[in-house]
Parts: C-alpha cells; structure tokens; sequence
C-alpha cells in the first residue's frame, strides 16, 4: 500500500482524475490523505464527493471551504465571503440558482437553494472529517498550527486558517515532526515569480522564472503552435518545500494545479493548468 497526500481539489473533478490516473492511484489498496477544500472554485463539487467517495482508504482534512459547506448543510448559513469565494459554484453542482457578487464581502446576487439536493453519502463524506492526522511521524492539516502549542491545544481557527506557519517554517524545523504536509496557502502566493502558460488551442503548456513586472507584460504566443490564444497563470503551481513543511496547494481552484504526492519517496504528479471558474 502506498499513502498518497492530495492538494486542495476545489471542485475540479477532471483534475482530480488527471493526477490519480498520472499517479496510478489504487482505490482499493492505495491509502489518500486529503488536506481539505474539496468543495467551491471549480464547478463540480458533486463530482469530486463521488469520485472520492469511490476510494477505500481515505483521510479526510477538512478545510475552511468545507467548513463553510458543512455550515450551509447542518445550520443552513450562506455567508457572502463562502458564496463569492466558489460557494456559489458548490450550491449550483447540488441544484440551486446562486450568482455571487464581484465584491468579496458584498451580498451575492441572488441566493435561491430551494433547489440544492446533497446526497446522503456525500453528507456523511463530510461528517467524517478531521482537523488533523498524524501518521508515522508526520502531520497533515489544512491551515496549519501554533509551533508553541501542543497539538491538542491547537484552536479549529488556527488549524484552519493559519498561514504564519510558512514563515515560521523559514528560519525553523517544526518540532516533533519528520514532515508536516498543509494545503490552504497557494503555492502561488508563497513564491510569484514564475510565469505560466497554456495554450488553448494546442493544449502546450510551459513556466519561465521573470525578475520584473516588465517580463510579465510580454505578448504571450504558444511557443509550440504560435498561437496567441493563451491563458497565463502567476506564481509558483508546483509543491514548495520550506525546511520540514511542504506545501501542497498549488492553486488548482483558481489558476493553478492540483496536486498529489507520495509522502514517503515525495514523487509528486500535477494536473494540467486551471483556469478561473468564478461565475459572475
């Protein structure tokens, strides 16, 4: 059995196919942790519950997007920050009629989910989610932790939310772990100088490291077919390894990849480029 560690997938079901079909996933012997943020972003939050729910052998993290998902289904909330941040896309894979809003904390549109039907199996997926999972001397966890707590003294807030630990991870090993695995902070904010690019008309894709806002700005041309129907994604899509943390959201609801990597050879496979799925 191997144990494969999966990135936030954010509803994007072919991508999520894409990299355990790469990896050559087993679903009936293969082991995957899921660092959370399944749900929004991507349009296929449905999808993916199925495609996961296939699998034998799982570990379900939940994220803060999931926690905002798993408050609509139990409390029946639709905060503005959850609808306008691919809540709406997550609403509309169950049956409803939501349009968010371009203003983060504004309210959306419209919110009709008269309509949204959520499969028992899928609810229960849910409910079985953890905050955290240890396993042979590693951690894995959505946001990240306090270095100067003990594990069982870590807040929900912070497990889920944190960022603070990629910069505490920069001068410092995280005590108590050979390696700790999170999701949460794209890759793509830690490390921006990388330029992505797909083309869409003959599928190529490639990155180049820039040094100024002046490389960015470059007419963009499919360096295989010559095509200028190109889409271009900013910062780093690939795991980032900081001391003893590694980071495994590479961006895959927005404008990135998604992700998955073997925690014990650290062989990682990505999808191909994604692009935005708001819809407005």
């Amino acid at each position: 059995m191997r144990t494969l560690v999966l990135g936030d997938v954010h509803g994007r079901i072919e991508a999520l196919k894409e990299v355990l079909t790469k990896a050559k996933f087993d679903y009936v012997n293969d082991k995957l942790i899921i660092l959370g943020d399944i749900v929004d972003g991507g349009l296929n939050t449905d999808l993916v519950l199925d495609e996961l729910i296939k699998i034998k052998n799982t570990v379900f993290i939940i994220g803060n997007h999931d926690l905002w998902h798993m408050n609509f289904l139990f409390k029946g909330t639709t905060p503005s920050e959850w609808i306008n941040q691919g809540g709406a896309n997550t609403l509309n894979s169950y049956g409803g009629k939501v349009i968010p809003n371009d203003k983060l904390s504004a309210a959306p549109i419209m919110i009709d989910v008269n309509g949204v039907r959520v499969p028992k199996t899928h609810v229960e997926f849910l409910a079985s989610g953890i905050y955290f999972y240890e396993n042979d001397n590693m951690l894995f966890v959505h946001g990240g932790i306090d270095p100067d707590k003990e594990l069982e003294e870590q807040d929900t807030h912070t497990l889920l939310w944190d960022r603070d630990i990629i910069r505490y991870a920069e001068d410092n090993k995280i005590k108590n772990y050979d390696k700790v695995f999170i999701g949460h902070t794209t890759t793509q904010h830690i490390e921006r100088n990388w330029l992505n690019y797909k083309c869409r008309t003959c599928k190529h894709e490639w990155e180049k490291e820039v040094n100024n806002k002046t490389d960015m700005m470059e007419n963009m041309v499919c360096e295989k077919c010559k095509s200028t129907n190109v889409y271009q994604s900013v910062g780093c899509t690939h795991p980032i390894k900081i001391g003893n943390l590694y980071c495994l959201d590479c961006g895959a609801g927005w404008s990135g990849r998604l992700v998955i990597m073997d925690i014990n050879t650290e062989e990682y496979w990505g999808s191909e480029l994604q692009e935005p799925a708001i819809v407005r």
